[in-house]
């Protein structure tokens, strides 16, 4: 979904768009991942904490209001 704004792709994902969350996992999880291990300071540790991260967010996706980034909310 390259080219496409991340504001359309939390619209779609509310709309349980499943490849639209997809497209914002993979444009977040890098610095998702990072920031565990940063905050765990454990790399084997840190590596669920992305996964539950996504799930509480897609759970929750509803209440993303917009006032801050997507990525600050997660």
């Amino acid at each position: 979904m390259s080219g496409v704004d991340e504001a359309e792709l939390i619209e779609r994902a509310k709309n349980n768009d499943y490849r639209a969350y997809e497209a914002l996992y993979h444009q977040h999880i890098g610095r998702v991942f990072a920031l565990c291990v940063r905050l765990l300071n454990d790399r084997d540790m840190a590596e669920d904490m992305p996964q539950e991260a996504f799930v509480q967010a897609w759970r929750n996706l509803s209440k993303f209001r917009g006032d801050s980034a997507f990525g600050s909310w997660l």
